[in-house]
């Protein structure tokens, strides 16, 4: 992540790999499963159900989002999912083999991006325009996950007048005023105790 496209530090405008892609280690006490590598599409919810299962509960999990990935390390099971999706902060995301659609909850400036993961990797080249059918696919996965349309910003000044309403939306929340307040005190001088 360190300043691989915009500089430092995450945003969820970014819903790329480098801040996506988590890595899941098992390290199981039968050695025949050393060392085995599963290029699958999991989802962390899936985390609790294949420590459920590995502990021999997977009656526990009928009710929980997720799936237990255990199936894919013992070759029962290719694949949990076709697709995924990562949501963050404003942002939200739907990525299969093909391709990855990104796009904002704002309606009024949506901004949203289709990358061919073929033909560009490093999703460098936005082909939304070249691929409006696939766009419209990606999004109707995401709006079937959630239920509906992707939701409507809400306005922080709520309870103003017309006249006062602002138009700066209230998306969910963010680690950056934090992590900037934090930054200012490492670097304001402080006396060491004596």
């Amino acid at each position: 992540e360190l300043a691989d496209r915009t500089g430092l530090g995450k945003r969820g405008s970014e819903l790329y790999p480098f801040n996506t892609q988590l890595n899941l280690t098992i390290r199981h006490p039968d050695r025949s499963f050393r060392d085995r590598e599963i290029d699958a599409f999991t989802q962390n919810h899936d985390i609790a159900p294949t420590i459920l299962d590995l502990a021999g509960l997977l009656e526990a999990t009928e009710r929980m989002d997720g799936s237990s990935v255990w199936p894919l390390v013992t070759g029962q099971q290719t694949a949990l999912r076709d697709y995924i999706m990562t949501g963050w902060g404003q942002y939200a995301s739907v990525r299969d083999d093909h391709w990855n659609y990104m796009t904002a909850w704002d309606e009024e400036n949506p901004a949203p991006r289709l990358y061919d993961l073929q033909a560009d990797p490093e999703e460098s080249q936005n082909v939304l325009d070249d691929s409006p059918e696939i766009a419209a696919t990606m999004k109707q996965r995401l709006e079937e996950h959630l239920g509906g349309p992707l939701p409507r910003p809400q306005n922080q000044n709520r309870g103003a007048g017309a006249e006062g309403r602002g138009d700066k939306p209230l998306y969910g929340t963010s680690y950056a005023p934090l992590f900037y307040r934090a930054r200012m005190r490492w670097n304001t001088p402080r006396a060491l105790p004596t």
